[in-house]
């Protein structure tokens, strides 16, 4: 089944690359190179400015009051008309910024981006927030949305691309030191307001661990497959000590300690550490199969 899928990947992968290579050839000569970038400005740069929704393409009605462009900012963000929300936001933060709408819209603004899926924008929103009202009852929720928006960065597992634990997870990194911020901060805050989100958090923080131990066996495999023992050794090493609590790891322990047993010239204090790892197996919570595994590799260590 995972062969099928790979070969239909690439197969569409290579239609739609042909497909794209067709239209360029056929329409962007007739538009010209600077239709599409301004001059003088990296690519880069234009991304940047088109994800963090100019002022200036959007134009909007303002009130007298903060409470007024307040309340209209929210009926945008809720019409998802997230520019024209942002553009009421930054008017009440500067035009009022000691009314109690400024602290408000510096969190609607974050929230827009959020919603609107710019989720490296909303990172960066919500700990500005942070940052500027550190004392504010919101915090909280601020802190739990950076990590949610770090998680929702991460690459997605559509059949037809690779699986995300063939691509670059450095996000996933990111998304648990952001939860185990939230969660050291305020998993035993005496307000309800600050711990709603920890089961959430939790959940989200097993995720991350299991999505990392899956790049490590991913990695594993394949050097065991090469015949790279060592090398395979390492990455199943990493799992084991990083992702104790993903799902993978009783699997990385028998896959370690069985390349183990097979290796005549390993090192004494190696086989002392794969039998310590089974023995861990045997103690633990985990289904009979796997521990009558493990105990099956200890009689043939010896133990």
């Amino acid at each position: 089944m995972r062969q099928w899928k790979r070969k239909m990947r690439v197969y569409i992968i290579s239609i739609a690359s042909i497909a794209s290579l067709a239209v360029f050839i056929l329409f962007i000569p007739s538009f010209g190179y600077g239709q599409f970038q301004n001059p003088g400005r990296s690519p880069l740069e234009d991304t940047r400015d088109r994800d963090n929704f100019h002022e200036s393409d959007v134009t909007v009605d303002f009130k007298e009051t903060a409470k007024e462009n307040y309340l209209l900012g929210l009926d945008a963000l809720k019409d998802e008309s997230f520019r024209e929300a942002i553009q009421y936001f930054n008017y009440v933060r500067n035009r009022f910024p000691f009314s109690q709408y400024s602290a408000l819209s510096d969190l609607k603004i974050a929230d827009s981006y959020f919603e609107d899926e710019s989720f490296a924008e909303a990172a960066s929103a919500y700990a500005d927030f942070i940052r500027l009202r550190p004392s504010h009852e919101e915090v909280a929720y601020a802190t739990f949305r950076i990590a949610l928006s770090q998680y929702r960065r991460l690459p997605g597992d559509w059949w037809i691309f690779p699986p995300p634990y063939e691509k670059d997870l450095s996000t996933a990194n990111d998304t648990i030191s952001a939860i185990q911020n939230y969660i050291h901060q305020f998993e035993y805050s005496k307000k309800k307001k600050d711990t709603q989100y920890i089961t959430e958090a939790k959940t989200i923080l097993k995720d991350c661990n299991n999505r990392l131990s899956q790049h490590e066996w991913y990695v594993a495999a394949f050097y065991l497959r090469e015949g790279h023992i060592q090398a395979g050794l390492g990455r199943l090493d990493t799992l084991i000590k990083n992702y104790e609590n993903s799902d993978l790891f009783p699997s990385a322990v028998l896959l370690f300690s069985e390349n183990t047993f097979r290796m005549k010239d390993q090192k004494i204090q190696k086989i002392t550490h794969a039998k310590e790892l089974l023995q861990k197996i045997t103690a633990g919570d985990y289904n009979e199969a796997v521990k009558q595994k493990a105990q099956s590799l200890l009689h043939q260590f010896g133990s």
